[in-house]
């Protein structure tokens, strides 16, 4: 699965992103959101996004909802939030703006596998029942 990881902070976009490559994902890093957001629209073949909730240029939440509204029935796209702040009110915001699921900032990497493989069926099904 190709991942789209935003984040400004070089070190936890490495860290993050070795995770992934660890377990054989293919990662794509962006500081900026709407480069993120440009290159989510032109590639096809991402089916998730991670992005925190301060990338630069543009928010994460409206981040997660561009990339809802590029989502479709024929592609689907699972999107996580990631953040340092877990108060209630910003995973509220985070799913109410199209985040399918919510992590904390640094992801526990079993934590961040487990939601992965939960993206995958996820597209999966989506996929089969079209």
């Amino acid at each position: 699965m190709r991942i789209v990881l935003v984040d400004p902070s070089r070190t936890a976009a490495k860290f993050v992103s070795r995770l992934l490559e660890a377990r054989d994902y293919d990662v794509r890093v962006f500081a900026d959101g709407c480069e993120a957001l440009a290159f989510i629209k032109s590639d096809p073949d991402v089916g998730a996004l991670i992005t925190t909730a301060e990338p630069l240029s543009i928010s994460g939440l409206e981040l997660c909802w561009e990339t809802r509204l590029i989502a479709t029935s024929q592609r689907p796209i699972y999107v996580i939030m990631m953040s340092s702040n877990n108060d209630d009110d910003q995973l509220s915001a985070a799913l109410d703006h199209g985040a399918d699921d919510f992590l904390s900032k640094p992801p526990v990497p079993e934590e961040l596998y487990a939601r992965l493989r939960a993206a995958e069926r996820f597209g999966n099904m989506q996929r089969e029942l079209i």
